[in-house]
């Protein structure tokens, strides 16, 4: 009976075990929080703080920061060279403002949104080529958006007027962003597949979109963890899986319980916050 799976059909051979890895992933798109870019590196998202974000880890040098925007830090000079290049270079200015507005929203998603953006306008709707682990084609544009129950929204409606101003430096021809349908779009796409980007020692230090993990569909008994190794996501089966499309997962924002599976020798921890579907916990 080797190869035999799932209770509801016990001899169905399983394309996934125990500890296997289903997706080694880069993110299409990433970046740090608001309130952690003085944290992470902009480009790796290293972190040489610990948990309380106080004490500084030993051997870890500290972030440097750019000079323009005053926004994004860096753990080297490599990665700084790397991102200016790759999507820091036409955002800079647009931080750089940001940093000496007076608006009291978060930038959170406007961070995403401005380097969704960015990617759009390179026609790179999908994954370079290396970035998943299996390779996947799934492109932005195949992603759920929920626009219709999204376009009425007011809270979307008051992020797009506060934004447009902002984006519209970085879209000056209206390609990729230049209504408020559109905006929905771009929004709908991260809001419905975007994962928290979490650090052992920092908590929760970031947002990604990963085009082919958000295939993943949420559950309160999960077959699949996820975690990350960086900006690096790694997805692990918890049990036998027959197929792709019945791998689950429980996705949190903030890592509200402290969760330890041992996976072929590897420990995962998740500690800290609350989890975005408290249904799956009841008290």
């Amino acid at each position: 009976m080797d190869g035999c799976e799932t209770k509801k059909d016990p001899c169905r051979p399983a394309a996934y075990r125990l500890g296997d890895v289903i997706y080694r992933s880069q993110p299409w798109v990433y970046s740090v929080l608001q309130d952690t870019a003085p944290l992470a590196c902009y480009r790796c998202l290293r972190t040489p703080f610990s948990s309380d974000r106080s004490v500084q880890l030993q051997n870890k040098p500290p972030l440097r920061r750019c000079a323009q925007c005053k926004f994004a830090h860096y753990c080297s000079q490599q990665c700084q060279k790397e991102d200016w290049t790759d999507r820091h270079q036409p955002e800079c200015k647009i931080l750089s403002k940001l940093a000496r507005s007076s608006d009291q929203l978060s930038l959170d998603v406007l961070l995403i949104l401005l380097k969704i953006i960015i990617r759009l306008k390179k026609e790179q709707i999908g994954d370079e080529i290396g970035a998943c682990s299996p390779p996947s084609a799934r492109t932005f544009n195949q992603l759920m958006s929920h626009e219709d129950e999204l376009k009425g929204s007011p809270g979307v409606v008051m992020l797009y007027k506060a934004w447009k101003p902002y984006i519209a430096v970085l879209d000056k021809e209206g390609t990729v962003c230049q209504d408020l349908a559109s905006f929905v779009g771009l929004y709908g796409r991260f809001h419905t597949n975007g994962f928290s980007i979490a650090d052992y020692f920092a908590g929760n230090i970031g947002k990604g979109l990963y085009l082919a993990p958000s295939i993943i569909d949420h559950s309160c008994d999960p077959n699949a963890v996820q975690f990350f190794v960086g900006k690096t996501m790694v997805v692990k089966a918890i049990r036998d899986i027959p197929s792709l499309e019945e791998v689950s997962g429980t996705f949190s924002t903030k890592f509200s319980m402290k969760l330890k599976l041992s996976l072929n020798n590897f420990d995962i921890i998740w500690d800290g916050g609350e989890w975005i579907y408290p249904d799956c916990f009841p008290p």
